[in-house]
């Protein structure tokens, strides 16, 4: 369905598997779009633009979820993609630890999640999986 967000998401997943930046940033933000600039949405488009070294972009990101976050429930896993794909691996760590503690539904498939490749041995990302009991 062209005018389902999670086609162009999906999308936008593979894409990023495979390193086409700039499909992968095109699906994402197709997926936004077409969400209504859902949290979860926005979340994987700061992913995406940080990785890609797009850092001006993912900033407004997290300005867009921080508003968002003013008068709605924003996941904290939304901040945490967007801080690890600007390669703020601290601050995505303060965002994770966050998740588990809302028990941010968006955390259940950690250790799928390809993105989570260059901190898995990082000894705080086992806590959050001995956490998540996961481990």
């Amino acid at each position: 369905d062209p005018a389902s967000p999670w086609g162009h998401w999906l999308f936008a997943a593979g894409c990023r598997g495979l390193n086409l930046t700039d499909e992968a940033i095109a699906a994402n933000r197709r997926a936004v779009e077409l969400s209504g600039g859902w949290h979860f949405m926005l979340g994987w488009l700061g992913l995406m633009l940080g990785v890609a070294g797009r850092n001006r972009e993912a900033q407004d990101v997290l300005g867009q979820l921080e508003g968002m976050a003013r008068s709605q429930y924003v996941p904290p896993s939304s901040f945490a993609w967007v801080h690890l794909g600007l390669r703020d691996v601290d601050r995505a760590f303060e965002w994770l630890d966050r998740a588990v503690e809302a028990r941010d539904q968006f955390m259940m498939p950690i250790k799928t999640y390809a993105f989570f490749d260059p901190v898995r041995n990082d000894p705080r990302f086992v806590a959050l999986l001995r956490k998540m009991r996961l481990d």
